[in-house]
């Protein structure tokens, strides 16, 4: 969130107003807050001093290029549509990773699974890799790379809430509070892009 809020501020224009909006920059931090919460109570991530620093590290990489790549798509989505673009995506990761996944012989242990679980695969990948990235992008296109960036910070949020009713799993009372605060944040970051597309 904070490299494609930066990354954006210098790279479009057109984000640069919502981004230094005090309801965006109060909603971002809010959430931010609130899903570090959500995600670190109950977390083993501070017991081993080498494992947090080297952790850090990648997830600094990490989100670095993630919004390269975020920042990548909204210019893509300049000149095509959300549907050609992800298909163009998976069909250029499709032939990067093949040889990777040919290679580290992970593309032969989805031959040895049973049906259910190769269903399931099938499944997850159409609803979270396939409709869940072209909806990614069309949000991207309307609203732009910092806002729908901004509200994936709910992704945390709503997979403990579906984790209590789907799988009847605990959640304690400093994460519905973390929970809370990160719906706060998205609710300004909104009210941020509500006021400019009103003016």
């Amino acid at each position: 969130v904070i490299f494609v809020d930066i990354f954006s501020f210098f790279l479009f224009s057109e984000e640069r107003v919502t981004l230094t909006n005090k309801n965006f920059i109060v909603g971002t931090l809010l959430s931010l807050f609130g899903v570090s919460g959500v995600v670190l109570v109950g977390s083993s991530l501070f017991y081993s001093k080498e494992m947090f620093f080297v952790g850090v590290l990648f997830l600094v990489l990490t989100s670095i290029l993630w919004a390269i790549y975020i920042v990548s798509i909204k210019v893509a989505l300049r000149n095509s549509d959300p549907l050609s673009t992800t298909t163009n995506v998976f069909l250029i990761s499709g032939v990067m990773y093949f040889p990777f996944s040919v290679f580290t012989g992970g593309i032969y242990k989805v031959f040895n699974e049973n049906l259910v679980i190769s269903f399931l695969l099938i499944i997850s990948g159409i609803l979270s890799i396939g409709i869940g990235n072209f909806l990614n992008y069309y949000a991207i296109q309307e609203l732009g790379a910092s806002i729908s960036t901004n509200l994936q910070l709910l992704i945390p949020v709503v997979t403990g809430i579906l984790s209590v009713v789907t799988l009847n799993e605990p959640m304690p009372f400093s994460k519905v509070v973390f929970s809370l605060l990160t719906l706060v944040g998205c609710w300004l970051v909104l009210r941020a892009l509500n006021r400019e597309n009103k003016k």
